[in-house]
């Protein structure tokens, strides 16, 4: 029987970059050099000159988390990736994606869940479903990677939980792809709070709104035109968040720094 050969997977150096800082953080530099050194020549030199968005192949994520585990604590290996990426996307959340997702619902968030999966992996489907208040799920399909990768996805979610302000979420892993079910599934529970009630919804994007620009200066400067071009009729709703970061980062080459939405959280 000959075996199938699977696709090669990517995954953007960012995460490399976040991982090797995990190891950094926790090791001396005696002690980080053998570490790296441990690993397959290739993975490390990979690891240690990595750029975050170039494209890179997933087996070289694998043998960082091994090597962690092993490190780390080889005898909960699972819990050792876990807290491996739950540095890393702390890390990976920037000050302005934590702005920008703090500032939409979670029903909007979930519904976009592929868009943020695919700037990291080359492949796979991550598909979110808001089913009601206090109650989401998250599926990966598509995506044959090893049994020890699901921890990262978990504690991305957890992160991505503290960053919508979702009081006492709770993540948990109800199906996997390497326990023969079709797919790999995260319920995400949380407390229902006042705001989140009928009749008291979080922000949408129509509430967004950008500092005004002074007419008598640049009425016909290339940020003016952009500014003005940010209404909610010329920006679809169903990416809603990924189109507000666009249009922002628009923002940010013409200013040379980055401009916040008006009333998103800091």
């Amino acid at each position: 029987m000959v075996e199938e050969k699977l696709p090669q997977i990517l995954v953007r150096g960012i995460s490399l970059i976040s991982l090797g800082e995990y190891v950094k953080s926790r090791l001396k530099s005696n002690e980080e050099r053998r570490f790296f050194t441990r690993l397959p020549a290739m993975d490390a030199e990979i690891i240690l000159t990595a750029q975050k968005w170039q494209w890179y192949p997933f087996s070289t994520q694998r043998s960082l988390r091994e090597g962690i585990a092993q490190r780390f604590d080889p005898r909960n290996p699972l819990d050792a990736i876990y807290d491996a990426g739950y540095y890393a996307a702390e890390r990976e959340t920037s000050t302005f994606l934590r702005a920008m997702l703090g500032f939409f619902s979670p029903r909007i968030v979930l519904r976009n869940a592929n868009v943020i999966w695919s700037k990291y992996y080359s492949l796979g489907k991550l598909q979110g479903t808001f089913v009601r208040e206090g109650f989401g799920i998250v599926e990966l399909t598509g995506f044959p990677s090893d049994s020890k990768f699901c921890p990262m996805v978990t504690s991305w979610l957890t992160v991505a939980s503290s960053t919508l302000k979702l009081s006492g979420a709770e993540v948990t892993k109800t199906a996997c792809m390497h326990n023969n079910d079709p797919l790999c599934r995260w319920e995400i529970h949380w407390r229902i709070l006042k705001a989140d009630k009928p009749g008291q919804p979080h922000a949408s994007f129509n509430q967004m709104t950008f500092p005004p620009i002074n007419p008598s200066c640049c009425r016909d400067s290339p940020l003016q035109k952009a500014t003005n071009a940010v209404t909610p009729s010329s920006i679809s709703l169903k990416p809603a968040v990924f189109t507000a970061m666009r249009t922002v980062l628009a923002l940010k080459s013409r200013m040379g720094t980055i401009l916040i939405p008006r009333g998103a959280p800091g």
